[in-house]
């Protein structure tokens, strides 16, 4: 499963550059959706010492799969598809429903 996440994720990442977390997670979030695999969106915080932001990101398998994080922390910040013990970034928060329309994935994907 986690192999089919990656895939998606790989092939996705690029296209949704111009996308903050928010949008990204919606985008994530319909692909995994309709591919009808298993997941989980959060929102919550992400943080790196003291630095910390309010963010998305979704959970899966034992994987938290952030496209985004880097955009806050840098590019030594862990970001795709990884277990959360090999991040140095610490995530808290909470699931939330987010249910996205076909419409609002076109949008967001300029398609």
């Amino acid at each position: 499963m986690i192999d089919r996440i990656k895939a998606i994720v790989d092939r996705t990442a690029g296209k949704i550059a111009h996308l903050e977390c928010d949008g990204a997670t919606r985008v994530l979030n319909y692909l995994l959706t309709k591919e009808g695999i298993p997941h989980q969106v959060m929102r919550g915080r992400a943080a790196i010492g003291v630095e910390s932001i309010t963010h998305y990101w979704i959970e899966a398998e034992g994987h938290i799969i952030d496209v985004k994080i880097q955009m806050w922390f840098g590019p030594t910040a862990t970001q795709g598809v990884f277990k959360p013990e090999n991040s140095k970034t610490e995530y808290t928060g909470h699931p939330i429903q987010m249910a996205t329309s076909e419409k609002i994935y076109g949008l967001l994907m300029r398609i």
